[in-house]
């Protein structure tokens, strides 16, 4: 394996792994980050999946054209239109429907709700 030719992590910039697959009339390959789990799809030569993790870019923090870059296959992701409509989109439509995408913010926790102690008098 050459895993010492993979960049970090274009997410937490953390070490990623090389994965070999054997199935049943298929072999392939696929990149997982140790840190934070990103991975991506599986490809069946060794050189193309390496060259096409070290091409991923930084995480997206705004609107981006879709001529410019497209969202991952797996990812949710907030579209924008000609129409100037917002949507959400699950996972991987056509970019022939949206001009610009941006991530989803990442999920926040709210806050723990503690009662308030007792009034008395």
């Amino acid at each position: 394996m050459m895993t010492d030719e993979l960049k970090p992590c274009p997410d937490c910039r953390h070490k990623a792994q090389l994965y070999e697959n054997n199935f049943v009339g298929r072999h392939s390959f696929n990149i997982e980050c140790k840190n934070c789990g990103r991975r991506t799809g599986e490809y069946e030569k060794e050189h193309e999946l390496i060259a096409a993790w070290n091409r991923r870019a930084a995480p997206v923090t705004g609107w981006v054209s879709v001529d410019e870059r497209l969202p991952e296959p797996d990812q949710e992701f907030l579209a924008w239109n000609e129409a100037k409509e917002m949507y959400l989109v699950g996972r991987g439509p056509s970019p022939a429907y949206f001009t610009h995408w941006q991530p989803l913010p990442p999920p926040t926790s709210a806050p723990a709700c503690t009662p308030s102690p007792p009034r008395g008098g």
